[in-house]
């Protein structure tokens, strides 16, 4: 029932009420009959129109739902999103993240709630001190076949095959001192005995050997010369860690 039809029946009953008192015991089943008709009206006339206390007003529900609209198509983040990490792809290109995953810096958080979403602070830790049977081949960041990236050859050197590879890279600019650092589990990489093996990093994940790089960090964003520190790690093993260098100049963006 309303608020305004219980103010109206609660006028009615004390209308009633002084009416009693005043005509005395004799009127009372009189004014009683005519208080419950206004009663069964009142709640009649509710019913027809489907009305209740804890019914919403259509207005007030069109607002919420137009509210709720409004947010969900905030321009801010609308546009396609190829990680679906709720960043759009063009967002991605301002903030520097990758548009290819949704964790750029391969913390375990998703790049829209992460804070620093192009740094880490996953380090790799070992407390094995055997040294890992695996030599550097190549290590490069120019001059590559196809579209300069992080690349490198593997070799393993030992008697056994090596597998649960992952890798910790922290990249510095020369210039400023800006820093960017990525950690990557190197899933499906097996290297037997004697064996060489190049992997990427170019987003090309389709591909045996490649695995996610940012192309909108400081590789391919920064005009001054870039400094990569590398930490590769097999579990069971001690790191090896490598350092190589990228020349001045800017890296389009595939």
């Amino acid at each position: 029932m309303s608020k305004k039809k219980i103010t109206l029946l609660t006028l009615v009953i004390l209308v009633a009420f002084g009416a009693v008192l005043m005509s005395g015991c004799s009127a009372k089943s009189e004014v009683t009959a005519d208080m419950n008709q206004e009663i069964k009206s009142a709640v009649s006339a509710d019913e027809e129109s489907g009305e209740t206390e804890n019914q919403v007003p259509v207005a007030d529900a069109h607002a919420e739902e137009k509210s709720t609209e409004q947010n969900e198509s905030n321009p801010a983040l609308s546009g396609p999103d190829a990680d679906g990490d709720g960043l759009p792809d063009d967002v991605e290109k301002t903030y520097g993240t990758n548009p290819y995953t949704p964790d750029s810096d391969g913390d375990g958080q998703n790049d829209l709630q992460d804070q620093q979403p192009t740094t880490t602070d996953v380090t790799i830790s070992e407390t094995s001190t055997a040294a890992l049977p695996v030599s550097f081949v190549d290590l490069r960041v120019e001059n590559n076949a196809t579209a300069d990236h992080l690349e490198m050859t593997l070799k393993n050197t030992g008697n056994a095959a090596l597998d649960e590879f992952d890798i910790y890279y922290l990249i510095t600019d020369k210039l400023n001192g800006v820093t960017e650092s990525y950690y990557v589990k190197l899933d499906g990489l097996t290297i037997l005995p004697g064996e060489k093996k190049t992997i990427h990093f170019d987003n090309e994940i389709d591909k045996e050997g490649h695995y996610y790089g940012n192309p909108y960090g400081l590789y391919g964003t920064s005009a001054n010369g870039l400094i990569f520190n590398i930490k590769l790690h097999n579990s069971g093993y001690q790191s090896i860690e490598k350092r190589v260098d990228k020349d001045p100049g800017v890296e389009v963006p595939d």
